[in-house]
C-alpha cells in the first residue's frame, strides 16, 4: 500500500512547532534536507560496517530532526532503526537502514515540492 502524501510529510508539524513564518520555516526545511543526506550516508556507512553505535546516533539524530520538521515515515523508519540497533539486531539494522535512502528521497520531494510552491 502506497503511503499518503501526509504519512510521508506533514507540513504543518513545523508550523505547530515554530508557527507560520514561512522565511524561518524555509531555513529550516533546506537545512534539514542537506543534514539528513548527511545523516542517510552515515547511517548506510554504519550498516555496512555493522557499527551499531554509529547506528544507534545516526538513527536518533534523524529520528528527531524528521520528526520535528514533518518527515513522519522517515522518523519512523529511524525509530525502528534506533531500535533495532539498540537491541544488537544486526540483520535488521541492515535491513532498515537499506529503507533509509527512499524514505528520505520521499519526504525529499515533497519538502522540495513545497519549498517551490511557497518560494
Amino acid at each position: 500500500m502506497a503511503s499518503s502524501h501526509s504519512d510521508i510529510w506533514n507540513s504543518g508539524t513545523l508550523t505547530e512547532l515554530i508557527g507560520d513564518d514561512a522565511t524561518v520555516q524555509h531555513r529550516l526545511l533546506q537545512r534539514f534536507l542537506v543534514n539528513a543526506l548527511l545523516q542517510r550516508d552515515a547511517i548506510q556507512n554504519a550498516a555496512v560496517q555493522a557499527d551499531l553505535a554509529a547506528l544507534t546516533t545516526q538513527a536518533h539524530t534523524l529520528k528527531s530532526a524528521a520528526r520535528s520538521v514533518g518527515a513522519l515515515a522517515l522518523g519512523e523508519l529511524c525509530q525502528a532503526l534506533e531500535s533495532a540497533s539498540t537491541a544488537q539486531e544486526v540483520s535488521a539494522c541492515q535491513a532498515l537502514a537499506q529503507q533509509v535512502p527512499d524514505a528520505l528521497a520521499q519526504a525529499q520531494a515533497c519538502i522540495e515540492q513545497h519549498l517551490a510552491a511557497s518560494a
